[in-house]
């Protein structure tokens, strides 16, 4: 069983000024954590995350806009085990994060816009412990790093039918050294309901601390980020009430970061082979009187095989219908089959549709209740790991319901 709360606290200023307030907390029971574990101790899980970001424009300027922004984030989680009327913290993790920006923006013109900008974050591991051996002992070793980024993003329309957009940013981590990635997206439109787009980018993901740790047996001091260059061709295409979109794309992935056994029979993060993705996606959206559709599909046609953990295939779907003060929500997700690979031996879980549903009702203009149903059928569903003793995936969570209330003043 698990139950939770959700609070949001928006509130905006002359638009020169929002603050974003949220709280989320969980309580999770019979958490499961190993499987030859599950009939000897009851596993409980909490969870805390609160956030604060602010924005304020500088220069009171529409046009060219100089914007602060700053958010702060802490999360928590305290896992526990309750064994024999005893009970044990199997380990407690606390983390935060600072981040400050700012961001110019500059409009030459109509056709000529230009984004300039800088940002400074600060993660933090505040507490990572646990005492499953009988004492108290520090989980993770890295627990703090310093992140500066700036960036430059030029757009500029050459004529009514051809668009084109560059960036490069540059980002410097205290612990993994400087990094710059270009992105770059041409627009051509061949009239005004048909338009071609090309899309190219280039991103860095950072190991964790938890995969950078010394201390935590998975950990793994010597692995190094991860980069991945992605290419993108797509097809806009409008008709009257109905809006698709085709897009081909490929990704090269370079030290990808996963976890292997080593020589001593041990789990570890580690920099594995590169890997190439290649698919496709289709999005098609229609919009009749008040009801509106919307679905997606996409196919890899190449990605990691033996075991192959993504699924080939997902398609979605979402229906919304507004009445009045009410507003109804449907929305469903496909998730093709996928591997595990168990001591060698490949599985199979099965594919399968996930559907969720959200009623709204609008008391006035200041208030609005909400709830909503996930995994609605209440389905059995696995998800793939590499952890041995779920010799038949994860389970994953089944219908839950959430109910909440809207408040604008």
């Amino acid at each position: 069983p698990k139950d939770g709360d959700n609070v949001y606290l928006t509130y905006t200023w002359d638009d020169n000024f929002r603050i974003n307030i949220r709280h989320s907390k969980r309580q999770i029971e019979g958490f499961l954590i190993n499987r030859s574990d599950e009939n000897n101790a009851i596993y409980a899980f909490e969870s805390q995350q609160n956030f604060i970001y602010f924005k304020y424009n500088l220069f009171n300027n529409t046009t060219n806009p100089l914007t602060l922004h700053a958010s702060y984030l802490t999360t928590a989680g305290l896992r526990t085990n309750i064994f024999q009327d005893t009970t044990l913290v199997l380990s407690d993790l606390e983390e935060s994060e600072w981040q400050f920006g700012l961001d110019q923006y500059y409009k030459f013109n109509d056709k000529h816009k230009l984004l300039a900008g800088m940002v400074w974050r600060n993660p933090n591991v505040d507490k990572a412990r646990n005492n499953m051996s009988g004492k108290d002992e520090r989980i993770i070793s890295a627990t703090d790093r310093n992140i500066i980024g700036i960036y430059l993003q030029d757009q500029y329309q050459f004529s009514d039918d051809i668009e084109i957009t560059l960036g490069i940013r540059n980002d410097n981590y205290s612990d993994f050294g400087n990094t710059t990635n270009p992105r770059v997206a041409l627009v051509y439109a061949i009239n005004p309901k048909t338009r071609f787009k090309f899309m190219y980018g280039q991103a860095f993901r950072a190991p964790s601390f938890r995969q950078a740790s010394t201390v935590v047996s998975l950990g793994n001091a010597d692995i190094k980020p991860e980069t991945v260059k992605t290419t993108e061709f797509a097809w806009l295409q409008e008709y009257s009430n109905v809006e698709t979109i085709l897009t081909l794309f490929h990704s090269q992935y370079k030290s990808k970061i996963d976890t292997v056994i080593n020589s001593n029979n041990e789990r570890i993060f580690t920099n594995t082979n590169d890997l190439n993705t290649n698919g496709l996606e289709f999005d098609i959206t229609t919009t009749i009187n008040n009801f509106n559709l919307r679905g997606t599909y996409t196919y890899l046609i190449d990605t990691e095989q033996e075991p192959r953990r993504v699924a080939k295939q997902t398609l979605s779907l979402i229906a919304n219908y507004k009445l009045g003060a009410w507003n109804f929500n449907l929305n469903g997700f496909y998730h093709d089959e996928i591997e595990q690979d168990i001591r060698n031996n490949i599985i199979i879980h099965d594919g399968y549709w996930l559907w969720n549903n959200t009623i709204r009702y609008s008391l006035n203009k200041q208030l609005t209740l909400v709830s909503r149903i996930n995994n609605l059928f209440d389905k059995e569903y696995y998800s793939s790991t590499k952890i041995q003793s779920f010799y038949e995936g994860i389970p994953n969570r089944g219908r839950t319901f959430f109910f909440g209330v809207e408040i604008v003043f």
